[in-house]
C-alpha cells in the first residue's frame, strides 16, 4: 500500500505522467466552470415576493 501511494505521489510531481496531465486538465476545467457559472448567475435579476418567504415561529403549547 505504501509503495502504491508513493508511486501516485511521484506521478503527481512529474508533469509528464498521465495522472499529472489528468489532474491539470481537471483543474483547468474547474476554473472554466467557475467562471461560466459566475457569469451565468449574474444574468438573472429577480425579486422574491414577501409572502413567499416562510418564517417559523414558536408555538406556545400548554405545559402538561
Amino acid at each position: 500500500l505504501a509503495n502504491t501511494l508513493n508511486n501516485f505521489f511521484n506521478d503527481l510531481k512529474s508533469e509528464y505522467t498521465e495522472l499529472s496531465k489528468q489532474v491539470k486538465n481537471i483543474k483547468d476545467l474547474d476554473k472554466n466552470f467557475l467562471t461560466y457559472d459566475q457569469f451565468k448567475s449574474t444574468q438573472f435579476k429577480y425579486q422574491t415576493h414577501p409572502q413567499a418567504i416562510y418564517t417559523s415561529r414558536s408555538l406556545n403549547l400548554p405545559k402538561q
